[in-house]
């Protein structure tokens, strides 16, 4: 409606022609020409349903922004004449205070200082008691679960272990009123005080964010998976959690760990989307995803290259298919994409996913993230093997000491809008001399076995299982049913 105001301002002043209005200046426009022309169609006729006695409507506060103080006063100002001309006044009071560092309460949150911190308010009454022990109801655990409220999920870890500690809490009893099984209701009211006490400390973060890279972590557990989102500077973006249910729990770990990628991949995607439809400036140009299994990248390169899956659901071949066109939309933003493995221990996402009762839970510390993202190893999703994006110094290594020939690979063209530029690709032909690739056969057993089995047999005689195989005039053994 804001919008819509100041466009007919300016269509009305001569800075706007008919066509540069939007569709709901367009509408209000028509209907005000519907309504003249029939008012002077009839202004003899008297009017039979006059309008209301108070006609009103309601217009949001107006958020300016720009890149300097005096840029935000000028598209203020600019605002709030367009809608002074339709009887709204200027609540220079509110603007005063826009300007002013001022602590309070948003959402759940707590700013204080310009850093956000989750505020969580339970109910003291419930857990502090005179007298015999507590004994909780299913209403009053539901309440104290439910009382932290924290939808960035800046400390996922903490409402992840309070839901699981909670579905625990229900197994036993059937209606709302009834108590809860013994042990658990200290369990819970133990764990809401500690995280009463730690949460506004360990889910501090500023209230600005270093987009310019985003490094989203994904893991998955027997009974739970969790996405986190961090920027450039380590500081978390965004979280989110979510406990199996009895089916899914059933899932093989595969599929736990192919889902929660998928949806960190389309989370990443959304949330940049809406950036940089909302944001007066987009600065992200990088984002990695990281991944603790390699049996999930696996998946992802053979999708990616449209290659066939053995032992995958339709489910995931599906979510897989949409997270390799997310990954091309971020592409088509400009965005540099890349996937990495992290180390299992190293991963922050894993301690949303294994919620106990037993011990507290954590929110990794910044030092921690950042530790992963540098010990983290980039992989390539555009070759069937597994290797590094980047060529390796191998200088040190124990290969290079053996007298092992390495050829560098050339990285591809990175221009164009299409993923596959964009990710560094590793070609097993130019990575090692045919004389080496030779050797490498040569020394595997099987390998070894199948030329063995090739030069000795007539081509009528070739097994079966073989008959894909076949020796080059390089002397090197090809596989012609997946790649030339």
């Amino acid at each position: 409606s804001t919008k819509a105001i100041i466009q007919l301002r300016d269509f009305c002043n001569g800075h706007l022609k008919h066509q540069d209005l939007g569709p709901v200046a367009l509408q209000v426009l028509d209907t005000y020409l519907d309504i003249r022309s029939t008012i002077e169609a009839k202004s003899l006729a008297p009017i039979k349903d006059p309008l209301k006695k108070h006609t009103s409507m309601y217009v949001d506060d107006v958020q300016s922004r720009g890149e300097t103080a005096a840029q935000a006063e000028e598209v203020s100002d600019h605002a709030c004449g367009a809608l002074g001309d339709h009887g709204f006044e200027r609540n220079l009071k509110k603007k005063m205070a826009s300007w002013v560092s001022c602590d309070g309460h948003y959402l759940g949150y707590t700013w204080i200082d310009d850093y956000l911190q989750v505020n969580f308010c339970y109910d003291d009454g419930l857990i502090h008691t005179e007298g015999s022990p507590v004994r909780l109801t299913r209403r009053q655990a539901f309440r104290l679960v439910m009382s932290f409220y924290d939808p960035l999920g800046l400390g996922i870890e903490y409402s992840m272990w309070l839901r699981h500690l909670g579905r625990l809490c229900y197994q036993h009893s059937d209606q709302w009123d009834s108590t809860i099984t013994e042990g658990y209701d200290y369990a819970l009211i133990k764990m809401v005080k500690t995280i009463g006490n730690v949460a506004p400390q360990m889910t501090r973060v500023p209230r600005a964010l270093d987009i310019s890279t985003i490094h989203a972590f994904s893991d998955a557990s027997q009974v739970a998976s969790g996405i986190v989102v961090y920027d450039a500077q380590g500081y978390r973006v965004v979280g989110t959690g979510h406990l199996y249910s009895p089916t899914e729990s059933r899932w093989t770990t595969p599929k736990k760990e192919t889902i929660v990628l998928t949806d960190s991949i389309a989370l990443v995607t959304k949330y940049l989307s809406m950036v940089r439809r909302l944001h007066y400036k987009f600065t992200t140009t990088r984002v990695v995803f990281y991944v603790d299994s390699e049996c999930v990248i696996y998946r992802l390169r053979r999708v990616y290259n449209l290659r066939r899956l053995k032992t995958i659901t339709h489910l995931e071949i599906r979510r897989l298919e949409s997270a390799v066109r997310d990954m091309e939309a971020l592409v088509d933003m400009g965005i540099y994409v890349e996937v990495k493995h992290v180390e299992g221990s190293k991963n922050p996402a894993d301690c949303c996913t294994r919620p106990s009762i037993d011990d507290p839970p954590s929110v990794p510390t910044r030092s921690f993230v950042l530790t992963a993202m540098h010990t983290a190893t980039p992989v390539s999703i555009g070759q069937d093997g597994y290797h590094p994006t980047e060529a390796t110094d191998l200088s040190h290594s124990d290969s290079t000491a053996a007298g092992v020939d390495y050829v560098a690979p050339v990285p591809p063209n990175s221009s164009g809008a299409d993923v596959r530029a964009r990710v560094m690709v590793v070609d097993i032909e130019n990575y090692f001399h045919s004389d080496r690739i030779r050797a490498l056969q040569l020394a595997d057993g099987r390998t070894r076995s199948i030329i063995e089995t090739l030069e000795n047999v007539t081509s009528n005689e070739v097994p079966n299982g073989l008959k894909l195989f076949f020796i080059g005039d390089d002397g090197i053994l090809y596989f012609k049913g997946v790649t030339s």
